[in-house]
């Protein structure tokens, strides 16, 4: 019994003191759009889709002794995870490919949208809870139109919305220009 205690004890230590790895990511580019070998995720072929790209913002928040927050410091960014996104290859094509950086596009014109409210909110010491709460706020937005999308679209099997659609995109990213990455 005390054997067990002592190596389930040494394996709690070993994990415990294990730095978390960040997954690997790529962030949005204008003039890099996605392709099939950056999709590492394993396959999955109970789905009902060919692909999927897992995307998201990433926020990292910095905040001055006063506990206000510190504009040129922190930085938010749409990112694309290789590891969580995957794809059947028998089933893929190039319009399918369009219909996931449309999908990624989707979280670069969030992570412009919380840019564009950072920028114009005013901040008091409580910054941290302030941000969080604009942060969750986009987050629901971007989830939303992530799945109106995959709708109207039907998964990019309807060709015409999915042209309405990706010009719509197109035109939200010059409209939100102003708050593209620096």
């Amino acid at each position: 019994m005390l054997r067990h205690c002592l190596i389930i004890g040494l394996a709690i230590c070993f994990v415990s003191s294990t730095p978390m790895q960040k997954p690997k990511r790529y962030a949005w580019s204008a003039t890099h759009k996605l392709q099939w070998s950056y999709f590492e995720g394993f396959p999955q072929y109970n789905s009902n889709y060919a692909a999927t790209a897992n995307t998201g913002l990433s926020h990292s928040i910095a905040i001055n002794r006063q506990g206000f927050y510190d504009r040129e410091n922190s930085k938010v960014l749409a990112h694309f995870y290789p590891t969580f996104s995957w794809y059947r290859a028998s089933d893929t094509s190039a319009t399918i490919l369009r219909h996931e950086q449309a999908h990624f596009d989707i979280t670069e014109i969030h992570a412009r949208k919380l840019r564009k409210r950072i920028a114009n909110f005013t901040f008091s010491n409580q910054s941290q809870t302030e941000v969080k709460a604009l942060y969750r706020e986009i987050e629901k937005e971007r989830q939303l139109m992530q799945r109106v999308f995959d709708h109207d679209t039907k998964h990019s099997r309807d060709i015409k919305q999915e042209f309405i659609w990706e010009s719509n995109i197109a035109k939200m990213l010059k409209d939100l220009a102003p708050y593209k990455a620096k």
